[in-house]
C-alpha cells in the first residue's frame, strides 16, 4: 500500500483510526524496516543536534546512498526531507524539535507517514504505565489487552469512563468526536508488538508523536475487569493509554477538561465560557446548532444539594440540544441521558462551558509562530506591555476578516496562569493578568478591517513555551512577531533616591532623549521636511517601589519647566501616553524612587507613534552638563579672603579651542549661613588675559546652587588654558567642605 505502509484500521469516521499493525509478507517490506529505523534514529540525531559535522556526516554516509536503493515513494520522499534539512533547518522546525520532551519523554513533531509506521529506538520503553497498587488493589493481574470489554448495554457504539480513572474530559472528547462523525487519530505499528504510535495536538505541532506502552500488559481483576475505559472499539482504548502516558504515565490521572482533550485529539480550538457570564442556552445552543463545535459542560465543584444526580468536577457530554431543554451525557453511564428542562437548575450544578470549533470546517489557513516567554525580562511590570511578545496581525486584503488567535502554552509541570490581549501601543497599561488563566490557552476573536492590522500581546507567569496559532478565512492575513523600530527601552538600577523636595533631584538617573529615522540611527529624523511633532509615551517600571519621572528639554539645566505635569509618585508603574514633543529637539528624563534601595533595578520605555521614527535613550548626567564632569573639592583651589566673601581660583585646561562651550555648575555642601547663596564667577584665558564670558562685565553672578548655561568663548578665541574664579560673599572653612563644586562641559576639562 502507497501511505508509507502503514497497517492501520479502515478510515471509518468517529472509530476510525485505530488498531494494531499486521506485519506485511511481502518480500520489499522485509528489506525496509532496517532503513526505516536508521532513518528514524539520525533524524532525531539531526534535527536536534547543535553540529553541522554531525548533521551532514549522517546525511551523506547513511541516508544519501540508500536514495539509490528500490524503495517506495513514501520512503524515498521521507529520505529527501532529511537530505534536505542538514543544510539548514528553520529556526521555527528547530523549536519545534527542541521543544520535544514532557516529564523526561520526547515527543517529536513527526507524523507517523513519516516514521514509516516503525517506532523509533529512542521511543521504546519497557515499562508501561504505571499503576499504584494501593489505589487499585483488585487489579492485581497484567493481560492483554481485552478488545470485547464493551458497556454491557446491548448499544455497541457506546463510550464509558472507567469510574477509577479521572478522564472524564478524554471520554468526552471521544464521545463528541464520535457524535460528529470525526476521524480519531491514526495508530501504527510494526516493529514492536504490543505498542502503538499516535499523533496528538500538543507543543505547536499537530502531529506530535506518541508511542503508547505495551498493551499485553493491562491491569485486570480476576473477573477481567480492566483498568481503562470500555468500548468496543480498540483503537479507543489504546489512545486513552496514549493519553494517560502523555499526562503522566499513571492511572491516577486527574483530568484536564473537554476542550483542551478535544483540541489534543482533533486539533479543535479550544474555547472556555463561564456559564455565569451568559443569561441563557441561547448562545450555546447557536453554537451547537451550527454544526462547526462540539460542546460540552463542566460542574462546579461543590454543590449546596449533595443528593443531586450530577457528580461534582466532572464534564459532561451534550447528547441534544433544543430550545427548551438540553440533554446530556454522563461519561460514567453513556446509556441513560440526563435532561434539563430549567436554565436555573442548569446553572445551579454547571459553571463552565467548553466549546471546541472544528477549524478545517471554520477555516482555510493556519498559521503558527512559536516563541519562549522569559519571565525574568518580560515581566519587569506585569501591568505593562513593554517588553512582553508582541505580534501584528495584518489584513491586507480590501475585505473585513474574523481571525480565532489561540495562544497555547507547550505542556509543563508548572500551570501558570498566561493571557492574551489585544493592546493599542507597544508601550500600554493592560489587563493582562486581571483576566488570566491556568488552562494553557487562550482564545481571541479579532475582526480586523481591511488593510489594517492589529496587535496582540501575551502575559505568562512563569518561563514557558508558547505557540500562537492564527485561523483565517484569507491568504491575506499575515501574523509576525513585533519588530518595533519605534520603541526603546533600557534597564538600570536607581543609585540615587532624591525626590522633588531635595535640591539634590538632578543626581538622580537621567537619560537624554532624542528623536532618529528608525532605518538609519546616524540621519537626524527632522531632515525630511515632515511634520516636527511626534507623539512619545514613556513609561517608568520598578518592583515594589514609588517611582516617578519627569521631562524637561535638554538644556533646562535648572529644571524649572517640566514637560508633563505628573508629580505623583506612582506604585510600580508610571505611565504618560501621547506626550506631544519636537523631532528637533532633545530632553531629558530624571527618573526617580520615593522608597527603592540603593541597586534596585528600573525600565524606562519611550515610544512613538510613528514607526518612521526610533526614540534614543542615552545615559545624561544631568548634574554636570550632560558629557564631562570636572569635580572640585575646596582644596583644588587657591583660596583667599577678600573682605566679607572668599574667593576661590583654579587653572584649567579646555579643549573648546576656537569654540564655543556651555558650563553648567553646580555647587554641594556650601556651609553658608545664609539663606540665598550669593556667588559670581570669572573665566579668563591665561594667556591673553580677557574674560571669556560673554556678558560685557565679564562676571556672572548667581543667587542659586547652580549656574544653568554659562556660554563661555562665544567669540571663537583659540583658548586652551582658563583660570576659573569663583567668590562667595561668605566667609567659609574650606577645610570642613567636603565637595564643592562640579562643573559639567560640552568639552573635555581638566585641572
Amino acid at each position: 500500500m502507497d501511505i508509507y505502509d502503514l497497517q492501520v484500521n479502515s478510515n471509518r469516521k468517529g472509530g476510525g483510526g485505530g488498531g494494531g499493525a499486521q506485519q506485511s509478507n511481502s518480500q520489499t517490506q522485509a528489506n525496509q524496516p532496517p532503513l526505516w529505523s536508521d532513518l528514524n534514529d539520525i533524524r532525531w540525531q539531526i534535527y536536534t543536534s547543535s553540529s553541522q559535522n554531525t548533521k551532514n556526516t549522517l546525511s551523506v554516509s547513511i541516508v544519501g546512498p540508500k536514495l539509490k536503493d528500490n524503495c517506495p515513494r513514501a520512503l524515498q520522499k521521507a529520505l529527501l526531507k532529511l537530505l534536505q534539512c542538514h543544510a539548514e533547518l528553520p529556526l521555527q522546525e528547530r523549536f519545534l524539535w527542541l521543544s520535544s520532551f514532557y516529564l523526561q519523554r520526547a515527543y517529536p513533531p513527526i507524523s507517523l507517514e513519516e516514521t514509516g509506521g516503525y517506532t523509533p529506538h529512542f521511543l521504546i520503553e519497557e515499562t508501561g504505565v504505571s499503576l499504584d497498587s494501593k489505589d487499585f488493589p483488585e487489579y492485581k493481574i497484567n493481560k492483554p489487552l481485552l478488545s470485547s470489554s464493551a458497556p454491557k448495554t446491548g448499544t455497541p457504539n457506546l463510550i464509558r469512563q472507567h469510574r477509577k480513572i479521572g478522564d472524564c474530559s478524554f471520554v468526552c472528547s471521544l464521545i463528541n468526536l464520535q457524535r460528529a462523525n470525526e476521524l480519531l487519530p491514526y495508530l501504527a505499528s510494526k516493529n514492536v508488538p504490543g505498542t502503538y504510535m499516535v499523533n496528538f495536538h500538543f507543543n505547536g505541532s499537530d502531529d506530535r508523536l506518541v508511542c503508547t506502552t505495551n498493551v499485553a500488559h493491562i491491569p485486570t481483576t480476576d473477573s477481567n475487569d480492566q483498568l481503562g475505559l470500555y468500548s468496543s472499539e480498540e483503537n479507543h482504548k489504546i489512545l486513552e493509554l496514549a493519553y494517560l502516558k502523555l499526562k503522566g504515565s499513571s492511572y491516577n490521572h486527574i483530568g484536564s477538561n473537554t476542550a483542551i482533550d478535544t483540541f489534543l485529539l482533533a486539533g479543535f480550538i479550544p474555547e472556555t465560557l463561564k456559564i455565569r457570564d451568559l443569561a441563557s442556552w441561547a448562545k450555546l445552543l447557536q453554537f451547537y446548532k451550527s454544526g462547526l463545535c462540539t460542546v460540552a459542560f463542566g460542574t462546579k465543584a461543590a454543590f449546596a444539594n449533595a443528593s443531586c444526580e450530577f457528580i461534582s468536577g466532572h464534564d459532561y457530554a451534550v447528547h441534544d440540544f433544543s430550545g427548551s431543554q438540553i440533554s446530556l451525557t454522563n461519561p460514567w453511564a453513556p446509556e441513560v441521558p440526563i435532561v434539563i428542562k430549567q436554565w436555573s437548575t442548569f446553572t445551579e450544578y454547571f459553571d463552565v462551558a467548553y466549546i471546541s470549533w472544528n477549524a478545517k470546517k471554520m477555516f482555510k489557513f493556519h498559521e503558527k509562530i512559536h516563541f519562549s516567554y522569559n519571565a525574568e525580562t518580560n515581566n519587569k511590570s506585569i501591568r505593562s506591555t513593554l517588553n512582553k511578545p508582541a505580534f501584528l496581525i495584518a489584513n491586507d486584503s480590501l475585505n473585513n476578516e474574523t481571525v480565532y488567535v489561540l495562544l497555547e502554552k507547550h505542556l509543563s509541570q508548572e500551570h501558570p496562569g498566561i493571557h492574551l490581549e489585544l493592546v493599542n501601543d507597544s508601550i500600554d497599561v493592560s489587563n493582562l493578568t486581571k483576566y488570566k488563566n491556568n488552562t494553557g490557552f487562550h482564545l481571541l476573536k479579532v475582526s480586523i478591517d481591511s488593510i489594517t492590522e492589529k496587535r496582540v500581546c501575551c502575559f505568562s507567569e512563569l518561563s514557558v513555551r508558547f505557540t500562537l496559532h492564527i485561523y483565517s478565512l484569507s491568504k491575506s492575513i499575515t501574523i509576525k512577531k513585533a519588530n518595533d523600530k519605534n520603541v526603546i527601552s533600557v534597564t538600570n538600577v536607581f543609585l540615587e533616591n532624591y525626590t522633588f523636595e531635595n535640591d539634590k533631584y538632578c543626581m538622580n538617573q537621567t537619560y537624554k532623549l532624542d528623536f532618529a529615522d528608525a532605518n538609519d540611527e546616524n540621519k537626524h529624523c527632522n531632515t525630511d521636511g515632515s511634520e516636527n511633532v511626534v507623539l512619545c509615551t514613556v513609561q517608568l517600571l520598578a518592583t515594589k517601589s514609588h517611582i516617578n519621572f519627569q521631562l524637561y528639554h535638554l538644556n533646562d539645566f535648572a529644571l524649572e519647566r517640566p514637560l508633563i505635569s505628573e508629580h505623583a509618585y506612582e506604585f510600580e508603574m508610571q505611565t504618560s501616553p501621547q506626550i506631544p514633543l519636537a523631532r528637533n529637539k532633545q530632553y531629558k528624563l530624571i527618573c526617580s524612587a520615593k522608597d527603592a534601595y540603593c541597586g534596585a533595578e528600573f525600565v524606562l520605555g519611550c515610544s512613538t507613534n510613528k514607526r518612521s521614527i526610533r526614540p534614543k535613550l542615552s545615559e545624561y548626567y544631568n548634574y554636570f552638563g550632560g558629557l564631562f564632569k570636572t569635580s572640585f573639592s575646596a582644596t583644588d583651589f587657591v583660596v583667599k579672603d577678600i573682605g566679607d566673601g572668599t574667593k576661590l581660583s583654579v587653572l584649567l585646561k579646555s579643549e573648546m579651542g576656537s569654540c564655543h562651550d556651555m558650563w553648567n555648575i553646580r555647587l554641594f555642601n556650601v556651609s553658608c549661613k545664609k539663606k540665598h547663596l550669593d556667588w559670581s564667577i570669572r573665566v579668563v584665558d591665561q594667556e591673553y588675559g580677557h574674560s571669556l564670558l560673554s556678558n560685557s562685565s565679564g562676571c556672572s553672578t548667581f543667587t542659586s546652587n547652580t549656574a544653568a548655561n554659562v556660554v563661555v568663548n562665544k567669540n571663537g578665541a583659540v583658548s586652551r588654558k582658563v583660570t576659573f574664579e569663583m567668590t562667595l560673599l561668605e566667609k567659609i572653612d574650606p577645610r570642613s567642605t567636603h565637595l564643592l563644586m562640579e562643573i559639567g562641559t560640552q568639552y573635555k576639562l581638566s585641572k
